[in-house]
């Protein structure tokens, strides 16, 4: 009798993170699927569908993008908690519209809100894009 198949961390945080809009069914195919085409009992990323492994790559891709590189300099912010989340917000802001080339559009997608809300929030924070070097 063959070994019972074992998953990847990999693949097992891909298929809990995964919407699943065929539910049960699909989930159940993507199994079966991988364990038809699996070299080993351990299924890895390799044995998935191509839209999960884009999902994957994707999600270690955003991974590397969201957290800002630099600190953020507490002794600049104002003491008063309002000041202080706006102006982190406005840095936070900064940060992500400047690794997308200052798309608004692909920066509200990868922040999770909408494009009207990110673009309110630029003017009332006065967060602009910076006048290119001469």
């Amino acid at each position: 009798m063959d070994p019972a198949p074992t998953l990847d961390p990999d693949v097992m945080g891909i298929l809990e993170a995964y919407a699943w809009p065929g539910n049960i069914r699909e989930l159940r195919n993507v199994l079966e699927r991988a364990v038809a085409v699996a070299d080993s009992p351990r299924i890895t990323m390799d044995d998935l569908p191509e839209r999960l492994r884009a999902l994957h790559v994707r999600a270690r891709a955003d991974s590397d993008v969201l957290a800002p590189a630099a600190a953020i300099d507490l002794a600049a912010v104002p003491s008063d908690y309002r000041g202080a989340m706006e102006a982190i917000e406005a840095e936070y802001s900064v940060w992500h519209c400047s690794t997308m080339p200052w798309n608004q559009t692909h920066t509200a997608r990868r922040l999770g809100m909408p494009l009207r809300t990110l673009v309110h929030r630029m003017k009332v924070l006065a967060v602009r894009r910076p006048d290119p070097a001469p």
